[in-house]
This record gives structure tokens, C-alpha cells and sequence, in this order.
């Protein structure tokens, strides 16, 4: 019983590993999310990878259970934003002033080389207590569309303001005890 339980360990611990490192699945370095952790890669060894959470704390995750895997660094991401405005708030103008945000950044030289697709308005996402959520979005290069959602943060408030339109906050639900 003592050879199937070893042949077990191999079969749970070792290969798994070898597959991810075979398919390529993430390096040093990349900004990873599995069942069990999220964080930055820092090492890999046979039997696991140990990631670091944008927080500080480590994770060591055993090959055998990772199960599925998600790579933010590889290739472009696009990022979906959300954004709280009164409920009179002329649509158009807003698609028109994120229209002219995208093309601001886009013309930024420090930006430009990482943004794939301009920053522009998808249009009401939602409606919600009186409020009317406007999704914007973006494609950028991984790992680069932090500095590009500043920027587009930055400018949204700004512009926004600018043109009278108000951003408003997402509501605050307090339970009431019962009594």
C-alpha cells in the first residue's frame, strides 16, 4: 500500500506542475488568480507557486490544487469602468465627453504605446435608485492599465464636473434592527 499511496502524491503533486510550466500558463513575475489565491508569481517550484497579494501576504498554492488559472499579465485586457451620474444626465453629452477623454489619453505619450483601443462610453449600464450607472471601457496592453485608469479617472472627474454633470455615490443601505 505504501507504493500506491507514493504513486499518488506523483500523480497529485508533480505533474500538474510540469503541465502548467509546459503550457506555458504563467512566469515569474505575472499577476495571477487561482482558486485559492491572487497575486503577483515570486516563485515556482515543482510541487507549487507562491504568489503575492497586492497586500503583502504570500501564498503558497500546491500544483495539485490550483485547478483553473487566470493570467492578467498576458497580452491586452480590457477594462470595464463604472460610473454613478444624476438620472437627468444628457446621455449623448456624456458619450461625447468620454469620446474626447479617449482621445486626450490617447494622445498622452506616456500612454499611447499601451492603449490598444481608446477609452469610450459603452451607454447606460444600469439603472439604479435614482441614479443612472454609465459603463466606460478600454484595451490595454496587461499589466499597463493601471497608469491608463488614472489618467482616465482623473480626466472623467475633471470633465465631468466641467460640464455640470454630477457623479454620484453609491447609495449607503443601513439594516434597521428590529424592535
Amino acid at each position: 500500500m505504501e507504493t500506491a499511496g507514493s504513486a499518488a502524491c506523483i500523480v497529485e503533486g508533480r505533474p500538474p506542475g510540469l503541465f502548467f510550466l509546459v503550457d506555458d500558463a504563467f512566469r515569474h513575475s505575472e499577476y495571477i488568480e487561482t482558486a485559492g489565491a491572487r497575486g503577483t508569481v515570486e516563485r515556482i517550484s515543482l510541487r507549487s507557486v507562491s504568489s503575492r497579494h497586492p497586500r503583502g501576504p504570500v501564498a503558497t498554492i500546491p500544483f495539485g490544487q490550483i485547478g483553473k488559472i487566470q493570467n492578467f499579465s498576458r497580452e491586452w485586457v480590457v477594462e470595464k469602468m463604472l460610473f454613478r451620474v444624476a438620472l437627468d444626465t444628457d446621455v449623448g453629452a456624456e458619450r461625447k465627453l468620454f469620446k474626447k477623454i479617449g482621445l486626450e489619453v490617447a494622445d498622452d505619450p506616456e500612454l499611447n504605446a499601451d492603449l490598444i483601443e481608446p477609452f469610450k462610453s459603452q451607454g447606460i449600464a444600469a439603472l439604479e435608485e435614482g441614479t443612472l450607472v454609465i459603463r466606460g471601457k478600454y484595451k490595454a496592453r496587461a499589466g499597463r492599465q493601471f497608469q491608463i485608469r488614472k489618467a482616465i479617472l482623473s480626466k472623467v472627474w475633471t470633465t465631468l464636473a466641467e460640464n455640470n454633470i454630477k457623479l454620484v455615490p453609491k447609495p449607503l443601505h443601513v439594516p434597521q434592527m428590529g424592535g
